[in-house]
């Protein structure tokens, strides 16, 4: 008689493959739960990029609010135009929302980097990241350059008070120079035209007369009644004849200039006295002619109306 050996079976649960073998359950969640996990890890990689890439990006915009407002308040007063001011306190303001915005994305995004989220989330996430970082940067080159464009302004600034600074000293050096020849002028004793008594004696004869260029010119003043004008002074800087349009003061430096050449220039600065009458002074008379050039030629057109037979800008 045979002994029947009883084996003891354990039941272990199995599913079957489609490819009809067996794969122990166990296994299965193991590699299930590896595969989860592989999978979180891919998903957040692009929210943990943008929250490192975020973090310089902000550094650098707290930096330029920083830098923008220096500039601001170095420049307050000290530029022509106000254009370049006031685009940088914009994107002064633009940067600090971008920081919120950009902090706000962060702290939203924190959350997902833990535990198990929809994709859809994660997917807003990397979005806002991503844009906020955008924005940052954008502005920052904005920024950068505006606070340059700011520099170039205060530097240009600074020149032009020099600038202005010593065109009022030259003229008021020239005011000065002016006014001490006028009074020396004023006060120069007239000089009789009257010969002598004839004593009886021969007659001398009368020497050829001599050509005045002051007569000349004062000639030419007193036909269009003005008196205002300063002779050999050396204000006109080496050309024959200038105009002090704002203050209507001709200087006619006689010692230069060919005696047939006199009365022509006498008419020409007294048409700049015109020109300030009728448009308001240097500036305006420049303005209105488009440059000095233009107002040169108007004058020599009006001087040959007037009996100029010599110009020297037509």
């Amino acid at each position: 008689m045979r002994t029947a050996i009883l084996v003891p079976l354990v039941r272990v649960t199995a599913i079957t493959l489609v490819t009809g073998g067996l794969f122990f359950a166990g296994t299965a969640n193991a590699q299930a739960s590896v595969d989860r996990e592989i999978a979180a890890s891919a998903s957040i990689k692009p929210i943990n990029a943008g929250i490192e890439a975020l973090a310089p990006a902000i550094a650098d915009a707290r930096s330029d609010v920083e830098l923008a407002q220096a500039a601001l308040t170095s420049s307050k007063s000290k530029v022509t135009s106000e254009t370049h001011r006031r685009h940088l306190g914009e994107l002064v303001t633009s940067t600090q929302t971008a920081i919120h915005s950009a902090e706000a994305a962060i702290q939203d995004s924190t959350p997902l980097l833990r535990g198990s989220h929809s994709p859809e989330a994660i997917e807003r996430s990397t979005k806002a990241l991503t844009g906020a970082g955008a924005d940052l940067v954008a502005i920052h080159g904005s920024t950068t350059d505006t606070i340059k464009l700011v520099s170039i302004d205060v530097t240009a600034w600074h020149v032009e008070q020099r600038r202005a600074a010593e065109e009022a000293q030259r003229a008021d050096a020239a005011k000065a120079s002016a006014a001490a020849a006028l009074k020396a002028e004023r006060t120069r004793p007239a000089v009789s035209s009257t010969a002598p008594a004839s004593s009886g004696a021969t007659p001398v004869q009368a020497a050829a007369p001599v050509v005045d260029k002051r007569s000349i010119c004062q000639g030419v003043m007193a036909r269009f009644g003005f008196s205002n004008v300063v002779y050999d002074s050396g204000a006109s800087q080496g050309h024959y004849g200038a105009t002090d349009l704002d203050n209507q003061v001709i200087y006619i430096q006689l010692s230069i200039i060919p005696v047939e050449r006199v009365s022509s220039v006498c008419i020409h600065e007294y048409m700049h006295i015109i020109q300030a009458r009728q448009y308001g002074g240097y500036a305006a008379t420049v303005a209105h002619f488009g440059s000095v050039l233009g107002m040169e030629r108007n004058a020599d057109q009006m001087a040959r109306a007037n009996g100029a037979t010599w110009t020297n800008y037509l």
